[in-house]
């Protein structure tokens, strides 16, 4: 009878070990997904960053803060929801537009070259790299001799605006840094924002030679003109 009873009490003991181990993983657990729905809730709230676009089509305000940066999806995925969400996901996909192709196609004929050397994002559309000889840098009657290279810099931005698909290129594109090589090359490099924010990852360069004609332009960033 000692024996059975030993045993009992022995089981007893083992079970309300083991319910103890047990329970700060369960706790554990619990906080886990606690914090994981109010992350998720947190990203939709008012104080996010970047706020949810409904399918009404209403864009909601976005965060001004300058200590947060957003995200080139975050932006990217905001603004495609502004289409119509009846329409297929092919159609959605931003792509080199006609617009695009009558820009380059201006492009070509105001420069000294036949051919240009264009790279697209297959993602959005956007130019990733664009090379010709001598791209010209200003607009005809432009006097480049009165101008700096930064202002050349953004003249050509806003010249290009529908070939870039960027809405406000000297609004969006901050100067992010500049420097000029041994050859007198200039090499001028923009951070993307939105409002004031800037867009993780998404810079753009101008590259002049030194009689300050944009000869290059490269970089990643975000389509703001769909």
């Amino acid at each position: 009878m000692n024996k059975y009873k030993k045993i009992f009490l022995l089981s007893g003991f083992l079970m309300l070990v083991s319910a103890t181990e047990a329970e700060p993983y369960n706790v554990s657990r619990s906080l886990f997904n606690e914090l994981s729905n109010n992350s998720i809730q947190s990203i939709n709230s008012q104080n996010s960053p970047l706020r949810s676009i409904d399918r009404s089509g209403d864009r909601k305000n976005l965060n001004r803060s300058t200590s947060t940066a957003l995200t080139g999806q975050q932006i990217h995925q905001g603004l495609s929801q502004l289409r119509s969400p009846a329409q297929p996901v092919k159609q959605q996909r931003l792509l080199i537009s006609e617009k695009q192709q009558i820009a380059l196609s201006d492009l070509s004929a105001r420069s000294h070259a036949n051919k240009a050397i264009v790279r697209f994002n297959k993602k959005n559309g956007t130019p990733t790299y664009i090379k010709m000889k001598l791209i010209p840098s200003v607009a005809k009657g432009f006097n480049t001799q009165a101008k700096s290279p930064l202002d050349i810099a953004k003249q050509f931005l806003t010249e290009n605006r529908q070939l870039l698909k960027l809405e406000a290129p000297t609004a969006e594109l901050k100067l992010l840094r500049k420097h000029v090589n041994k050859e007198g090359q200039q090499h001028i490099h923009f951070q993307q924002q939105h409002h004031g924010v800037p867009i993780w990852g998404k810079q753009l360069a101008i590259h002049l030679d030194k009689d300050t004609s944009v000869y290059m332009l490269n970089g990643r960033y975000v389509p703001t003109l769909l």
